[in-house]
């Protein structure tokens, strides 16, 4: 990645109401012959990060791309704003699940049993009290058992997400060039942003 692109950004996630969020950074990259456009990442750039960093406690990787997606299984079908994410992101962002829990590694394989976790007011509108850990959601034709439930309140960024699930990267198809996803990253303690981008 250094090798292709001469500067690596982190733009502060603010003003968002995130735990510790000045060690939050967003990877993007920048190069002389881009001007002032920006390459944001890829699996492939999320899994050289994640692997031989040493200026992040974690890195993680969402797609918005697909969203919405259509869900059934919880009443009539309905376009659901959704985010595919690998298993870092959330932990990054702090969101404790009012039930259940967040993605694990397992989650994350391709192939995995597929999951899902949702909003806490997605889980009141379509579950009421019967709680929504363990119920099934048929995604975009895939069937998915909802792991989560998270707390009232939390966002992800800027947008309305009712619906996360994982991305399964496929560490073999996950080649250059492709930039078709964010990547977020928190610091080490004592790690500056300078020194992040060196």
């Amino acid at each position: 990645t250094t090798a292709m692109f001469s500067v690596a950004n982190g733009v502060l996630l603010h003003p968002f109401p995130y735990a510790h969020a000045d060690r939050l950074i967003e990877i993007v990259h920048a190069s002389p012959r881009l001007g002032a456009n920006q390459l944001y990442a890829s699996p492939a750039i999320y899994l050289a990060y994640r692997d031989h960093n040493r200026t992040f406690d974690a890195i993680g990787l969402w797609n918005w791309s697909r969203s919405p997606v259509t869900v059934s299984g919880s009443g009539a079908s309905e376009a659901v704003p959704s985010a595919e994410v690998t298993r870092e992101v959330l932990a990054i962002l702090g969101a404790t699940p009012v039930a259940g829990r967040l993605f694990a590694d397992a989650d994350d394989l391709p192939g995995a049993a597929p999951t899902a976790i949702v909003s806490y007011g997605y889980a009141q509108r379509h579950f009421d009290r019967g709680g929504a850990v363990g119920r099934r959601l048929v995604v975009d034709g895939v069937p998915r058992d909802v792991i989560a439930v998270l707390p009232p309140g939390f966002r992800f960024f800027a947008y309305d997400v009712d619906l996360f699930y994982p991305l399964q990267i496929d560490r073999a198809a996950a080649t250059f060039p492709s930039f078709g996803g964010r990547a977020i990253a928190r610091l080490k303690d004592g790690v500056t942003l300078a020194s992040a981008n060196a």
